[in-house]
């Protein structure tokens, strides 16, 4: 595989078309709506009794990628679906689950190549919907009086 141009986005090929395509998409895509699309939560009993007595020993963490990605290039659409996760773990055992899927949508997107549409999606996408998760999170964890620690800044 060829190297890719530094400074570039890393989901593009280095191909010198698809870098030149998607510095067109960075410089004209206009977001148009984040929507939540699905939510689940759910605290398992025991989380309340770890949350008080072996804190330490409850692992979180949080993931998110993309369930689809559609560009539309008649009408300049940019499309997708993202899910984040967090979790909360003892051992095996799920003892809080917060699931939120997020759909995506930007316009006036350059009739480009499918994939620097989809990679600043992919990539621009994340960033855009974190914020609206950790939110969701911190909401959820002060309704349930769960103590769900601030989720970390996204940095890649």
């Amino acid at each position: 595989m060829p190297p890719k141009k530094k400074g570039s986005d890393s989901l593009v090929a280095a191909k010198p078309d698809h870098i030149q395509q998607y510095d067109q998409v960075v410089e004209a895509a206009q977001l148009i709506d984040v929507r939540l699309n699905g939510l689940t939560f759910n605290v398992d009993p025991d989380y309340y009794q770890f949350e008080r007595n072996n804190f330490d020993k409850v692992k979180f963490s949080f993931e998110g990628g993309f369930n689809f990605t559609h560009f539309d290039k008649n009408s300049g659409t940019l499309v997708g679906e993202i899910n984040w996760k967090c979790v909360a773990k003892h051992r095996n055992k799920n003892l809080l689950k917060v699931d939120a899927t997020y759909v995506i949508a930007y316009g006036d997107i350059p009739p480009v190549s499918d994939d620097p549409a989809k990679a600043f999606l992919t990539r621009v996408g994340k960033f855009t919907s974190y914020p609206y998760f950790r939110t969701v999170v911190s909401q959820l964890s002060w309704n349930a009086e769960a103590n769900i620690p601030i989720l970390p800044v996204l940095k890649k």
